[in-house]
């Protein structure tokens, strides 16, 4: 069976850029927020950190109730959905 979730995703890409619309990280990310699956399934969090979509709350309170590892806060969020921290990366 094909895979139509990624078929739709191109074909979403494919038409904003047919329609001359700019293609940049933040728009890649609305358009996939589409689709149900989970940020991390992608596996890519470097990238996603280097694009800006993606920073660790290394606040007291999530490195307290995480056993001492950030919180990964994905997307656009400049706030921790955790904690209400303000981005540091």
């Amino acid at each position: 069976m094909a895979d139509r979730s990624a078929a739709a995703l191109f074909g979403m890409l494919f038409n904003h850029l047919a329609d001359g619309e700019p293609l940049d990280p933040e728009t890649i990310w609305n358009l996939s927020q589409s689709y149900d699956f989970s940020p991390i399934q992608m596996d890519c969090d470097d990238a996603l950190q280097k694009l800006g979509l993606l920073w660790v709350c290394r606040s007291e309170q999530c490195l307290a109730n995480n056993d001492d590892y950030g919180i990964h806060v994905y997307g656009l969020n400049s706030r921790c959905n955790e904690c209400g921290a303000e981005v540091t990366d």
